[in-house]
C-alpha cells in the first residue's frame, strides 16, 4: 500500500511540475547614444541569459553574450534561432512595464513631436495589452538636457515545463529538417 502511495505521489508531483507555469523576468535597455541593446533573462535569483547587441558603424549587428545557461556557446545558429522562436510561441506575457526617456533632438519642435508620438504609441500599446488582460504600465520622462533616447522594458513571462520540453523537441525537428533540405539542395 505504501508503494502505491509513493508512486501516486510521484506521478502527481511530476504532473504538477509539468503543467504549472514558472515565471521569468526579461529586462531590455535600448540606448540611442551607444546604439546598443542590453538584455537579461532571470528566474528569481538565477540569471539565465545576459548580453548586449550593438549596431556597428557599417550597419552590421554584433551580439555579445556575456552569460548563457540555456544555450551553450557551441550551439549552431540555426538551432538557437529555432529554439528561441519555439519558446516565444509557448510563453505567456503576464506583465509589461515600459520606461521611456526622451531627450532633446535637433530642435524643440522635433523633441515635442517625438515625445507626443511616444506617449500616443505607448497608450495604444497599453490599451491593446489591457484588452488581452496583461498588466501594463508605461512611464514617460522628457529631459531636454540629454541628447539621447532610452527605452527600458521589464517583462514578466510565464512558461510551463511541458511547453519548454515541446519547444526543445520542436526546435530539434525543425533544425534536422533544415539540415536535410540543405543537403539535398
Amino acid at each position: 500500500m505504501r508503494m502505491v502511495f509513493f508512486i501516486l505521489l510521484g506521478v502527481v508531483t511530476l504532473l504538477f511540475y509539468l503543467l504549472v507555469g514558472v515565471k521569468f523576468q526579461v529586462l531590455l535597455l535600448i540606448k540611442s547614444d551607444t546604439k546598443s541593446v542590453y538584455y537579461t533573462l532571470n528566474h528569481r535569483f538565477i540569471n539565465l541569459i545576459q548580453g548586449k547587441a550593438l549596431v556597428l558603424e557599417n550597419g552590421a549587428v554584433s551580439i555579445i553574450t556575456k552569460k548563457s545557461k540555456l544555450i551553450s556557446k557551441d550551439t549552431p545558429d540555426g538551432y538557437s534561432k529555432n529554439i528561441l522562436l519555439e519558446l516565444l510561441s509557448r510563453v505567456k506575457l503576464t506583465r509589461l512595464d515600459v520606461f521611456v526617456d526622451t531627450g532633446m533632438a535637433k530642435d524643440m519642435f522635433l523633441s515635442a513631436i517625438l515625445s507626443g508620438g511616444v506617449i500616443g504609441l505607448g497608450e495604444i500599446i497599453a490599451s491593446i495589452m489591457e484588452n488581452k488582460e496583461i498588466q501594463t504600465k508605461i512611464h514617460y520622462s522628457n529631459d531636454l538636457t540629454r541628447k539621447d533616447f532610452a527605452i527600458a522594458v521589464d517583462l514578466n513571462i510565464k512558461a510551463t515545463s511541458l511547453g519548454v520540453l515541446r519547444a526543445i523537441v520542436g526546435a530539434k525537428r525543425k533544425y534536422k529538417k533544415q539540415i536535410k533540405e540543405k543537403m539535398y539542395a
